[in-house]
């Protein structure tokens, strides 16, 4: 009965793989081994039956670490079988995404991470390359049979290795063109861990085709036939395996008694649905189980039975990983996931990039440390770093000394669990404003610079019974916008500060006919329009309202808040729905999904050229724009966040509900002159996101990764980063990452971890009445079409950053020039630059050290001078300047400090100059 049982199932896989390849050759290579030991089968049944006889409660993480052995034909490395590390990272992050649960089912509680050494203590990237044969055929006997499997060629395959990952502590995973009688229908295979007769033989082959995502099939395209071949690996069977219709499902199928038993593979009652037939012919969600052979996308989930197997399985067969043994000399990227201190480096997943820090929750606040969501929701400036535990109910502030950051003070709030990564958190100077869905209220945090402390210092909340405030807060110059969460309310409250800092309800401003809470996942504010109404200058804010219409809000004259225009968008489809959007210096994007009905959806992009000082009239008309395909991705409209770079790279995602890795593009048309970028996909990967909400930020060259799952923020250097993706310095040094291009006045403070800051240059940008502190490492560029004007003060200062691990530093000083300017001519500081006029300034000798300094200028003759120091403008006595000639100034500081200061050469024609002196 059984043999009959068991062809039945081989006529049926091969009837599937004439539409399909053949999922997985672990059956046929199982069965090789039964021809030697005809009772490994009744053994493996009383294994099983010993798990069943004692409990395994453990639940630890369990970390695998994996090595790649990568067969190539001579390829260049990223071509053909030749896998890119960017691939094999891709993979990994694959794997922890399904064995965490994080497309439905049970976590599993087991990790995989690239090898760092091997058992010598040799250090390893976790990918070994070796040059091969152009394929190797699987097929056995003669004449070749597809449906068995040589061990002759598994032999062959796996004698690419090397002695130091051996099978006890390491998963082997081989990548080549594996092919059936010189067809391509196979995709992989594994051992078992029960095949003890040579542990050399022992790991999972894969087809190079089906390595991560790809677009060589539209079946297995999503990385899946490793999640299933490592199951077999991990002592799986198939879902559909011999006799899985049997009442006794202790001991027939695939021996768990939670999956369900189902006639033959990938049995089908409704493909695009990802439903099938079990046993009993009735329509189930059983072949979205990682162990049948459905398509990838339709592969969703383990059960608690398949958990247990698996770490049953490794408990028993490989002891070393189960027990972490492997681990105590640091042979894997990560060792675990345990809290620690904040600012304290710790364990977690972290694999392609290091971080060069990682920060966690302190665990003595936590009653129950597992129960939280530390890091899915941040915000950063240069002084503090501000994380949300949305479960464990925690406003947590970090300040940063140094190069470490350190938990400062702590607020209880009572958050609504699911909040998302672009609502309810701000972080303006020395401000923190929080919202409570849930609590409805708005919470205000300010800072006392005298106690060092942060303290509450309001608390708004709406007295009407109908409608929460807590929804998600916004805020522009001095205004807070508060959105109601109720739909029938429609509602935006609007607040403004007064002169004690306080918020004072202002208005309440709705647009008839939309849902605004609801309809607008992410709020883009402007506050670049300059279209003039007489001398009045209104601020501006651009509200999706639907996923094709979108309404600029403007400021009247009487200071009340309306909606001045309403934006068709006709070019988008009905059927895409908005996400995001992003504006930079030249262009607004827009960040679309279409819907299929699964997990999956398509992201679109789209980039409209605007004229930053004429928003409104970029927006009218016919709309110019691009309409870019990005890529399948996971729940994306909880992946909210779209942060652009000088139109030279793009960072989306992650967010909450399955963002679980980041999209990373950069211009291949950057520095040309084109209409619209072309951009190019360069994922990076950074972390094991687990199905829990996440955030990022990205301040100066800084990015910080916060993985609520993880319970940590990592900190990464953007250097390391786009290095790895092979970018050269010079570009690199050149990017927004170091180099900020700003065409607007700062809202508020702004101090950048850049080593240069640019205002104007392409575009205008006027401090008109304002108070501005600005910073930056190494230089700020005032050029052409910047203008101070009169009645501003704004501070310019050269900030030192003392920890080269996050930030890299060479100067060794600060300078600051405080510019109430009488006029409003254009102010050009320009370090280590000629003057834009073609007329150089000399000054030398730089640096000085008798406090003695000379100009010389070569064209244009010289009208006056004026020394910065920290304080301001210095008063020079008439024999500390002598002009030697209309062209050539001698200068004496020799009664000043030590220090940097900055020279306002003023020439004939009313231009100016602005350089940096040193004396030492």
């Amino acid at each position: 009965m059984k043999i009959q049982h068991y062809t039945i199932t081989l006529i049926l896989l091969m009837t599937f793989s004439f539409s399909y390849s053949q999922k997985c050759l672990s059956d046929e290579y199982l069965d090789q081994y039964k021809l030697v030991d005809k009772n490994i089968v009744e053994n493996v049944k009383t294994v099983v039956k010993s798990f069943q006889a004692k409990s395994n409660s453990s639940n630890q993480t369990i970390i695998i670490p994996v090595v790649f052995n990568v067969i190539h034909s001579g390829e260049s490395i990223g071509n053909g079988k030749n896998l890119s590390r960017q691939k094999i990272l891709e993979q990994i992050n694959i794997l922890n995404e399904a064995y965490a649960g994080a497309y439905g089912g049970v976590d599993t509680k087991i990790k995989f991470c690239l090898a760092e050494k091997d058992i010598y203590g040799n250090y390893t990237n976790g990918v070994n390359r070796y040059f091969g044969p152009s394929y190797f055929d699987t097929g056995s006997d003669v004449p070749c049979n597809p449906n068995k499997v040589s061990l002759i060629t598994d032999q062959k395959i796996k004698s690419y290795r090397k002695p130091g990952f051996p099978t006890n502590q390491y998963l082997n995973l081989w990548t080549t063109d594996i092919r059936a009688c010189g067809n391509n229908q196979d995709l992989g295979y594994s051992s078992f861990p029960f095949i003890r007769d040579n542990n050399k033989l022992d790991g999972v082959v894969i087809d190079y085709y089906y390595v991560g995502k790809s677009d060589n099939s539209t079946v297995y395209n999503l990385g899946k036939t490793a999640v299933h071949e490592i199951g077999h690996w991990l002592g799986l069977f198939h879902t559909f395996q011999y006799d899985s219709c049997s009442s006794n499902c202790d001991t027939d199928g695939d021996m768990i008694c939670d999956t369900e038993g189902v006639q033959s593979s990938a049995h089908y009652s409704n493909k695009d649905a990802c439903l099938g037939y079990n046993c009993n012919n009735q329509v189930t969600n059983a072949i979205q189980n990682f162990m049948d052979y459905a398509r990838d996308e339709c592969q969703t989930f383990f059960t608690q039975g398949q958990k247990d197997r698996m770490r049953n399985m490794l408990s028993l067969y490989k002891p070393m990983i189960y027990n972490k043994e492997s681990n105590t000399n640091g042979i894997v990227s990560c060792s675990g996931v345990s809290p620690g201190t904040g600012g304290t480096p710790g364990g977690g997943c972290s694999f392609g990039n290091t971080p060069v820090q990682s920060i966690y929750p302190p665990i003595e606040l936590y009653e129950d440390w597992q129960n939280s969501e530390f890091g899915g929701r941040i915000e950063v400036n240069d002084k503090w770093l501000i994380a949300i535990d949305a479960e464990a109910d925690f406003l947590l502030i970090y300040e940063r000394n140094g190069c470490a950051y350190n938990l400062k003070q702590n607020f209880a709030i009572d958050f609504y669990w699911s909040i998302s990564a672009d609502e309810g958190l701000i972080l303006r100077d020395n401000e923190i404003i929080v919202s409570s869905w849930i609590d409805d209220k708005v919470y205000i945090y300010n800072y006392n610079t005298t106690s060092n402390q942060w303290y509450l210092k309001q608390t708004i909340q709406n007295s009407s019974a109908t409608s929460k405030v807590g929804y998600d807060v916004f805020t522009l110059d001095n205004f807070l916008f508060v959105l109601e969460a109720s739909d029938a309310n429609n509602i935006i409250r609007i607040y403004k500060k007064d002169s004690n800092g306080n918020y004072q309800f202002h208005q309440n401003f709705s647009v008839p006919g939309y849902s605004l809470s609801f309809n607008s996942s992410h709020y883009t504010v402007l506050n670049y329009s300059k279209i003039k109404r007489g001398s009045y200058d209104p601020n501006e804010i651009f509200l999706p309202l639907t996923n094709k219409s979108f309404g600029i809000l403007e400021l009247s004259n009487n200071n009340q808040w309306y909606l001045s225009e309403t934006i068709q968008m006709d070019f988008i489809p009905s059927e895409e729905g908005f996400i995001t959007s992003e504006l930079s210096n030249n262009y607004l994007y827009l960040v679309t999904k279409k819907n299929y009905g699964t997990v999956y959806d398509d992201i679109y992009l789209y980039t409209i050229p605007i004229q930053l000082d004429n928003i409104k009239q970029s927006l009218t008309g016919t709309i110019s724009n691009r309409k870019q395909f990005l890529k399948k991705y996971n729940n994306a409209f909880y992946s909210s966040k779209l942060k652009v770079f000088g139109d030279q790279f793009f960072i989306f995602g992650p967010g909450s509900y399955g963002g679980f890795s980041y999209l990373f593009f950069s211009n291949t048309k950057y520095g040309q002159n084109v209409t619209f970028p072309e951009w190019q996909q360069k994922d990076i990967d950074l972390e094991c996101f687990l199905d829990n909400d996440s955030d990022y930020e990205v301040y100066g060259n800084l990015l910080f990764s916060g993985i609520g799952g993880s319970k940590k923020i990592n900190v990464y250097d953007m250097y390391d980063i786009l290095s790895g993706m092979g970018y050269s310095a010079d570009y690199i040094y050149d990017s927004e990452f170091y180099k900020y291009k700003n065409c607007s006045v700062p809202e508020l403070k702004v101090s950048y971890f850049s080593d240069e800051v640019t205002f104007g240059g392409n575009c205008n940008v006027t401090f008109d009445g304002v108070s501005k502190d600005i910073s930056a490492r190494k230089a700020i560029h005032l050029k052409p079409g910047t203008k101070i004007k009169s009645g501003s003060t704004v501070l310019f200062t050269l900030k030192n950053q003392i920890c080269n691990s996050i930030i890299s530093s060479q100067n060794k000083s600060n300078a600051s020039t405080g510019q109430n300017n009488e006029d409003s001519s254009p102010i050009k500081i320009i370090y280590g630059e000629e003057d834009v006029n073609l007329n150089p300034i000399t000054i030398y000798p730089i640096p000085t050290q008798n406090g003695f300094v000379y100009v010389k200028s070569r064209n244009i003759n010289i009208q006056n001078i004026v020394i910065y120091n920290l304080l301001g403008k210095l008063d020079l006595s008439s024999n500390e300047l002598n002009f030697k000639n209309a062209k050539e100034i001698d200068i004496n500081l020799s009664r000043y400090p030590k220090g940097i200061y900055l020279i306002k050469i003023s020439m004939i024609d009313n231009n100016e100059v602005i350089k940096r002196i040193l004396i030492e």
